[in-house]
């Protein structure tokens, strides 16, 4: 039993394991020559009748939540765009490349034209309005062009600023052999101390002869 989860920070998701997530935190790790070694999630973690708490989990060190798993399997920088709503200025949005909305049938894609490839980490520059753009999808065949701002006299928004967006993929996976931090070696106390308790029983019986 497996579910992938797809979060951006600050967002919150109710698994269908009744775990809840949310993304506070994500990055890329470096080791020490500056190569990249894979990336890291920060999440605070909800189990039905707990508090919640803070748990992190990374490429090849999966987040053990009781009974299941959680690992980390993507992670993106994607350039975007934030739009303000006209009507309720406190209102924002946020769209990163190929995410989008839907009018009249046609699925409309945020998309970048500019120089640099998408998510580059290291390009602190901040992506040009100018060169972002909607492409129009409908019945799986591109159907047009939109600009920004003429997506948002559709939506009633206004592009207020570029940025990029963190998406971070995760997995959960059930576990039923992954016991709670600690238990295992709970069972081993218990364990040791029962063999312990027979054989002072068994010293006994021989001391008294079985009486």
């Amino acid at each position: 039993q497996e579910e992938s989860i797809i979060l951006e920070i600050g967002e919150f998701q109710q698994t269908e394991g009744g775990i809840g997530l949310t993304l506070l935190e994500s990055r890329e790790l470096y080791n020490d020559k500056n190569d990249l070694t894979g990336w890291e999630s920060i999440l605070e973690i909800h189990t039905p009748g707990k508090p919640a708490y803070t748990g992190r989990t990374a490429i090849n060190r999966p987040l053990r939540i009781f009974p299941y798993r959680l690992y980390q399997t993507d992670w993106s920088r994607r350039k975007a765009v934030t739009l303000q709503s006209l009507v309720l200025p406190e209102h924002q949005i946020t769209l990163a490349e190929q995410e989008g909305f839907m009018l009249d049938g046609t699925l409309w894609l945020l998309t970048y034209a500019g120089t640099g490839e998408s998510g580059k980490t290291g390009d602190p520059s901040e992506p040009a309005l100018a060169n972002f753009f909607f492409l129009g999808q409908k019945d799986g065949v591109i159907s047009g062009r939109m600009s920004v701002e003429q997506a948002g006299e559709s939506l009633q928004m206004q592009a207020v600023s570029t940025g990029h967006k963190i998406i971070s993929g995760l997995r959960l996976s059930y576990d039923p052999g992954a016991l709670p931090a600690g238990f295992g070696a709970l069972m081993l106390v218990a364990g040791a101390f029962l063999s312990a308790a027979r054989m002072r029983r068994k010293k006994v019986l021989i001391e008294t002869g079985g009486k």
